[in-house]
């Protein structure tokens, strides 16, 4: 009983010494990239929305299949399967939590750097393809995150 207090006291400094002093430079990744070129970011959007083949499979095929009466075989609708959250949020997870956090830095990054109105463009070209993923996104899930989207 005694050596259970003494480890759990011991425990307990040790915790509360912890030190937390500059925790922000110790934490902070030197080899992150502050200024990502926004042509390979949009590049990389683009075919974040064209997809690959899991989740276009999974989010096109398995999941809305069924619903739209394209394909009704019974591997498709899950008669006789659990649920299973990889078929339901691979586009998701493709499109909400990879591109459109990649396109608000975009936009983040343009407008910053849109002093003279040169960069009006680029950001237009962003606005409308990141419109085509909150649709697409829209279509298979409903009401999603839009002002809150990618921040």
């Amino acid at each position: 009983m005694i050596r259970n207090k003494i480890i759990l006291f011991a425990l307990s400094m040790v915790l509360l010494s912890a030190c937390t002093d500059d925790f922000e430079s110790i934490n902070d990744n030197p080899n992150r990239s502050e200024d990502i070129n926004v042509g390979y970011q949009f590049g990389s959007i683009l075919l974040n929305y064209a997809g690959g083949g899991h989740e276009e499979w999974r989010g096109n095929l398995i999941m809305t299949g069924p619903l739209s009466g394209v394909m009704t075989c019974g591997y498709r609708t899950g008669q006789g399967f659990g649920l299973n959250d990889d078929y339901a949020t691979s586009k998701w997870n493709a499109l909400f939590k990879d591109g459109i956090k990649n396109g608000q830095d975009i936009l983040r990054t343009l407008h910053e750097a849109n002093t003279d109105g040169t960069l009006d463009a680029k950001i237009a070209q962003t606005d409308i393809l990141l419109q085509f993923f909150f649709q697409r996104l829209t279509d298979l899930y409903g009401d999603i995150p839009y002002k809150e989207a990618g921040l």
